[in-house]
């Protein structure tokens, strides 16, 4: 029995909706291998520019989370999780997963479930890591121009210990040291010296 197919029973036994292969992967309506790997060109797709959320929803817990069921939890012939036992000692082989609702996709071993962040807690075993992302976009890309009036960008990265900042820009040309660039009236940002790894 192959890998492949041995998934397709174990979610036919699940009462599971069979997996989608990505369209672009499909071979003659094979289903995928597990040797097929996950590739970031999975995640490329079409983002019009209005569909952008620039505010977050008023039921934060209504937004969408993408959830990666790994092929690292798909042990002893069925889809399982870790689970702790509640009164300390060992932790338990394991339990049944019960997939989050959603749409599902195949990638390679893994399966992708479009859910919602409410579904978050679900999704948690006891022992699990959560990892909080507390990290915002620094509004820091400055465009000037040149003293010859050609444009120039720079792209604050962060603080130096002398209270100047490492930066990236481009051309080039326009960030060698002793070069500055007007990013506003009596506003200019010169570059002190390159650094070994191109910044500035």
């Amino acid at each position: 029995m192959s890998r492949a197919h041995a998934s397709g029973s174990l979610r036919h036994r699940a009462g599971l909706p069979p997996l989608r292969p990505h369209a672009a992967r499909r071979a003659d309506d094979d289903l995928l291998t597990a040797e097929t790997p996950l590739r970031t060109a999975d995640f490329d797709y079409d983002l019009p520019a209005e569909l952008i959320a620039q505010e977050p929803l008023a039921d934060r817990a209504a937004s969408r989370l993408l959830v990666v069921v790994r092929s690292d939890r798909r042990t002893g012939g069925s889809v399982e999780r870790r689970t702790a036992r509640r009164r300390g000692g060992r932790i338990p082989r394991r339990q049944e997963l019960e997939f989050p609702p959603g749409e599902q996709q195949a990638s390679g071993e893994s399966l992708l479930v479009d859910s919602r962040f409410a579904q978050l807690p679900d999704l948690l075993s006891p022992g699990d890591l959560l990892v909080l992302n507390t990290t915002k976009v620094r509004h820091a890309r400055l465009v000037g121009k040149r003293p010859s009036g050609a444009p120039a960008e720079v792209l604050l990265i962060h603080p130096a210990a002398d209270e100047s900042w490492i930066a990236m820009g481009k051309p080039g040309s326009a960030l060698q040291p002793g070069k500055r660039i007007a990013v506003g009236p009596d506003v200019w940002i010169e570059t002190l010296e390159v650094l070994d790894d191109g910044n500035r």
